[in-house]
């Protein structure tokens, strides 16, 4: 069988075309399931009080804990991102480092001294892990076409 020239050059550009769809729709799915962990890491947990004190329940399903002494820089640290390098999509949510004790929030800090001596018994209060743990079904879904 001969192929023409120009037949193969057809080919080529609907290659081409089938390609750059894909890479556009796998971009929406890395995007949709992104902002679907960062939107449920990034709730705010409700408040409750507390001898006097407003702070966020500790015993919330989901959601970022807010102080409202600090006017949310927990919640304000929670950033996210998609790449594409060398055609491989990323997508992450992650915790500014900048926040320095919210590892100590995500992780809890029992049993332990900080830096000036002081002892802790802070249970975690998840909120990165937690978005994944409520969300990976769906983002698997998402992410293998079925959104």
């Amino acid at each position: 069988m001969k192929f023409s020239q120009k037949s193969l050059e057809g080919v080529g550009r609907r290659l081409a075309k089938y390609v750059e769809d894909n890479q556009k729709d796998a971009l929406r799915r890395v995007n949709l399931a992104v902002n679907i962990i960062y939107k449920t890491a990034s709730a705010k947990r409700p408040m409750i009080g507390v001898k006097g004190h407003r702070v966020s329940d500790p015993n919330a399903s989901f959601g970022v804990p807010v102080a409202e002494k600090n006017g949310g820089r927990l919640k304000a640290a929670i950033k996210k991102e998609v790449t594409v390098v060398s055609g491989h999509i990323r997508g992450r949510v992650w915790v500014d480092p900048s926040v320095p004790y919210a590892k100590r929030i995500e992780y809890g800090f029992m049993g332990k001294k900080d830096s000036a001596g002081r002892l802790y018994h802070q249970a975690p209060r998840s909120f990165i892990r937690t978005a994944w743990n409520l969300n990976v079904a769906l983002v698997q879904k998402i992410l293998h076409g079925n959104s």
